[in-house]
């Protein structure tokens, strides 16, 4: 599968790039939409500022729709990616489909060669879209995430003051534990 991934790919690499470039974007413009709101509040609901306010909302406006672009951008380059790779993968099925002989197309049927050529490949261009869409953006903002938290507040960051995330996920993992502990072991059962 990696090797079919790596091969279907090549040919998309720049569109890949740009891809990456606009989550990027679209990462920055998500993180940095709730601390502008912090320095309307900071810098100009606590000094009735009504001119800094306008500006930096209309910046965080600005903001906004630079976001929607990059999304709109990353959404289609992830499907003109995933539909390239499965076409070039569905050519490929076919080519391979046509030097079987005469029993080895009775052998495998044609509903199964069907399903191969339609279902399968929409599922994996589903697959790649959405890999390219969630997969490469999670970590970029998880890092962004704790970077900007890091920023803010550093003791609270790493769990310092009150404890309170060590509470929340002992809290979290009972809860999860006894929903867990409900659930029927076997189709028998429900």
């Amino acid at each position: 599968m990696g090797k079919l991934f790596k091969a279907g790919l090549k040919p998309y690499m720049k569109w890949v790039a740009l891809l990456v470039l606009l989550l990027f974007v679209q990462a920055f413009c998500m993180l940095f939409l709730p601390n502008m709101m912090s320095m309307i509040i900071d810098n100009g609901v606590v000094t009735g500022d009504i001119g800094y306010i306008t500006f930096t909302g209309m910046l965080m406006l600005l903001v906004a729709v630079g976001s929607s672009c990059a999304s709109i951008g990353v959404g289609y380059i992830a499907a003109k990616v995933g539909v390239g790779f499965c076409s070039k993968t569905r050519e490929r099925l076919f080519k391979h489909i046509d030097t079987f002989t005469l029993a080895e197309f009775d052998k495998v049927g044609a509903g199964s060669l069907t399903t191969r050529c339609t279902n399968d490949i929409l599922q994996i261009q589903n697959f790649m879209i959405l890999m390219l869409r969630l997969v490469v953006l999670a970590p970029i903002m998880c890092i962004g995430g704790v970077v900007l938290s890091l920023q803010k507040n550093k003791p609270a960051a790493c769990g310092g003051g009150d404890h309170l995330y060590a509470g929340d996920t002992g809290v979290f993992a009972a809860g999860a534990a006894l929903r867990l502990s409900r659930l029927p072991l076997n189709a028998g059962e429900a």
